[in-house]
């Protein structure tokens, strides 16, 4: 166990191919500029998985079990290609998300956001400008809530198809986020 942050990087830094788990701080925490690639953040004991401030990249990376959210961007991010699982999960009421993001106009694609306290949540609704996020493409399951975002114009979160109850498999529209919040239950 770390006292602090499993890795703490500058600016431009680019984290890559690298694990982190049992940290009393962060997983990985970047400052701006800085990419986080094909990454494990895990069991981080007080603090979130990755936690990157304003025009940074995650791809490709897990975050799981953390205490706080599973991956957490400032604005201008690119967040896809994840898997988010378990954050926030044995500590209810955290307000834990899989991906939290702080900011504005930032996009989070083609992630896997399973049984987190809360799914996707912006949570810097106000500020001197519309948060201008972009949330679609995503696969989220057995979250407390799945999306959680102020509505356009501010944020535009894609279109949600809910596989409840089952069914086909087919949508003609490439924006829309999936939900399979009672699937295996």
């Amino acid at each position: 166990l770390s006292g602090g942050d499993g890795m703490l990087v500058g600016i431009y830094s680019t984290v890559a191919e690298c694990k982190a788990r049992g940290n009393q701080g962060a997983g990985i925490q970047g400052k701006d500029h800085s990419r986080v690639i094909e990454c494990t953040a895990s069991e981080s004991i007080n603090a979130n998985g990755i936690f990157l401030n304003n025009f940074c990249t995650v791809r490709d990376c897990t975050a799981a079990k953390n205490k706080m959210h599973g991956i957490r961007v400032g604005s201008k991010c690119r967040v896809f290609n994840n898997t988010c699982a378990e954050n926030g999960w044995y500590v209810p009421g955290t307000n834990a998300a899989g991906i939290a993001i702080e900011g504005w106009n930032s996009v989070v694609e083609r992630n896997i956001i399973c049984n987190n306290d809360w799914g996707v949540i912006v949570t810097n609704a106000g500020g001197p400008q519309p948060n201008g996020n972009m949330i679609f493409n995503n696969y989220a399951s057995r979250n407390g809530f799945d999306y959680q975002a102020p509505p356009p114009p501010q944020n535009y979160i894609g279109p949600l198809e809910d596989f409840t109850g089952g069914g086909g498999f087919t949508n003609a529209n490439p924006w829309v986020n999936f939900k399979f919040s009672t699937w295996g239950q």
